[in-house]
């Protein structure tokens, strides 16, 4: 609060400072006007300490030296004239004056000029110097800045040049990503088709596998029924026999006789049929190819189900079609040849036996 105060006198101070100057030369001023030349003379040393710089002097000077000039005191007008022209040296007087003090106020100011000359050289060597050095100072910063622009045009090029290396590879990736993705689409329609596949092949499999224990019972069917027809032909063949057995039976005697020759075999035993049993045979052999190769298939197919690379499931699947394609084709053939060997036994069973002449020696 204080310091405010301070200041806000300091700058009221000023004012009326400044506003005394200027009181005082307009006093001398009206003085001057009315020829009352001492009476300025007071008025500008009343108004000298209030002034506030070298161009309030320089105008006091002029002042004073045009008041002397009207006294008559010519050489202090002149020392008067010289202070203000060595402290403003285009100082011109701030009002109308007679022209004996205008030629005198330039010729006061050629001796200044001529008293300044060196000073002024001088002055004018150093702002020529200050100039050079403000303009090599101008120059480097130019090049300086022309440097930090280049330098800045540079990063920025190569900022760019980084910006589309980069979109250039995020575009490379994007378009790695789409492949990718393709890829992998492709593979998953791929895999849902092989696994469409494999459960085509299972069902086939076990399709193979219910027509197999389907042949396997007609087997044993036939089986059964040869059994219990060629027990029925042995108890039909020994039905038939009886008769004759009976009449070849010796008759008691009332004396000894020769012991009667026992009868023969009802009838002759008759030879397997050989289609029969090569089919058979073979059937047994189409079957267990068959058998073989569907299981090749289904380590194929797992094979398959556990692949990681679309390849390799791709040729697991097609060795497992092709082993398959086999097993089917075994099976088949397995299937037609215990047919064919069905048909051989039954036409073997329904032939008729012959049985061979009863003959027997008896004594008289």
């Amino acid at each position: 609060m204080g310091s405010v105060l301070w200041l806000s006198f300091l700058a009221t101070t000023a004012v009326a400072a400044a506003d005394d100057f200027t009181a005082y030369l307009n006093a001398a001023r009206s003085q001057y006007d009315a020829t009352e030349y001492e009476a300025a003379l007071d008025a500008l040393a009343k108004a000298r300490p209030h002034a506030k710089g070298p161009a309030d002097d320089s105008t006091l000077g002029l002042y004073e030296g045009a008041i002397r000039l009207e006294l008559g005191q010519v050489e202090r007008a002149d020392a008067a004239l010289r202070a203000a022209l060595l402290l403003k040296p285009d100082a011109t007087f701030p009002f109308k004056v007679s022209p004996k003090i205008a030629a005198t106020l330039e010729r006061v100011r050629g001796q200044v000029q001529l008293q300044l000359a060196p000073l002024l050289a001088q002055k004018e060597k150093e702002r020529q110097l200050a100039e050079e050095q403000r303009l090599a100072a101008a120059k480097a910063e130019e090049a300086r800045r022309a440097q930090e622009l280049a330098a800045a045009e540079a990063s920025a090029a190569e900022a760019k040049r980084q910006a589309e290396a980069r979109a250039a590879e995020l575009e490379r990736m994007a378009s790695e990503k789409q492949t990718l993705e393709a890829q992998r689409r492709e593979a998953a329609a791929k895999a849902a088709e092989a696994q469409a596949r494999a459960e085509a092949l299972e069902a086939e499999a076990r399709k193979l596998a219910a027509e197999k224990q389907r042949l396997e019972e007609l087997r044993r069917t036939a089986e059964k029924e040869e059994t219990e027809r060629r027990e029925a032909a042995r108890l039909d063949a020994e039905r038939r026999a009886a008769p004759a057995k009976a009449a070849l039976e010796p008759q008691p005697r009332p004396v000894d006789v020769a012991p009667s020759v026992p009868a023969v075999r009802a009838s002759l035993p008759r030879p397997p049929p050989i289609g029969g049993i090569t089919l058979t045979a073979l059937t047994a052999v189409a079957v267990g190819v068959a058998s073989a190769f569907g299981l090749l298939a289904t380590g194929s197919l797992d094979k398959a189900r556990a692949a990681v690379f679309h390849g390799e499931a791709a040729s697991a699947l097609s060795s497992a079609t092709q082993q398959a394609l086999v097993a089917n084709v075994s099976f088949g053939v397995s299937g037609a040849l215990g047919l064919g060997a069905l048909f051989a036994f039954l036409a073997w069973a329904g032939e008729r036996p012959v049985p061979p002449p009863a003959t027997a020696e008896g004594g008289p």
